[in-house]
C-alpha cells in the first residue's frame, strides 16, 4: 500500500490548468515557482477561489508509491498569503466517514475470505461440533485487521486535519519528484 503524505506546498501560483472534471472535484496542473506539479485534484468550490499570480500555501495529501504512474494528490485546503485558511469543512467530516465506510467493506470482505480458507481445515479438527464459533472468530480477526487499518487512518486524517499549520512543508520541486514523466 502506498504511504500517504500530508504536507503543505507553498509558492507563486502562476498558472493553474484544469484537464479532467470529476463531480465535485477538479484535477489540475499547477505550475508554483515555475515547477509543474501534476496530478492533483481540487474541489471545485476551493478551485473557484484560486487565482494565478498570488502567493499560496496548499495543504495536499499526496501519495508516495513506488510505481510513480499511481501517484497523485488532492488540496485539501488552501491559504492565501497574509489570508485565513480556507477548507471545505464537509471534507474534513466526509473523508473519515469514507474511510470507515471502505474499511467495513473489506472486513466483509476479509471476513468471508477468511472464513471460506479456514472452512476445511476447521471441519478437519472438528469435525461434528464446535467449527462454526472457531470459523466466526478466525474470521473475526481476519477481518479486523483491514478493518482497524481503515479506522487508523480515519483517526490519523481527523487529527491531522485539526491542525493544517502543523503539516510540513515541501518545495514543489521535492513534490514533483514522486510523479512519472508521464503526468508532466
Amino acid at each position: 500500500m502506498a504511504a500517504t503524505d500530508y504536507i503543505k506546498v507553498s509558492g507563486k501560483l502562476e498558472d493553474i490548468r484544469v484537464f479532467e472534471h470529476r463531480e465535485g472535484s477538479v484535477q489540475v496542473i499547477m505550475k508554483i515557482d515555475g515547477v509543474l506539479v501534476p496530478n492533483t485534484v481540487i474541489p471545485t468550490q476551493l478551485y473557484e477561489e484560486i487565482e494565478a499570480g498570488k502567493h499560496y500555501d496548499f495543504y495536499c495529501v499526496y501519495k508516495k508509491s513506488k510505481n510513480k504512474l499511481k501517484n497523485h494528490g488532492a488540496v485539501y485546503a488552501f491559504k492565501e498569503e497574509g489570508g485565513r485558511i480556507r477548507s471545505l469543512t464537509k471534507l474534513r467530516l466526509a473523508t473519515p466517514v469514507y474511510m470507515m465506510f471502505h474499511g467495513a467493506i473489506w472486513f466483509v470482505v476479509a471476513y468471508v475470505a477468511v472464513f471460506l480458507l479456514a472452512l476445511l481445515p476447521v471441519l478437519a479438527e472438528h469435525p461434528t461440533t464446535g467449527a462454526i464459533p472457531v470459523l466466526h472468530s478466525y474470521s473475526m480477526i481476519g477481518g479486523a485487521i483491514p478493518g482497524m487499518y481503515f479506522l487508523w487512518r480515519a483517526i490519523d486524517f481527523w487529527r491531522k486535519s485539526a491542525d493544517l499549520e502543523a503539516w510540513p512543508s515541501v518545495a514543489p520541486s521535492v513534490v514533483v519528484e514522486r510523479f512519472s514523466k508521464l503526468h508532466k
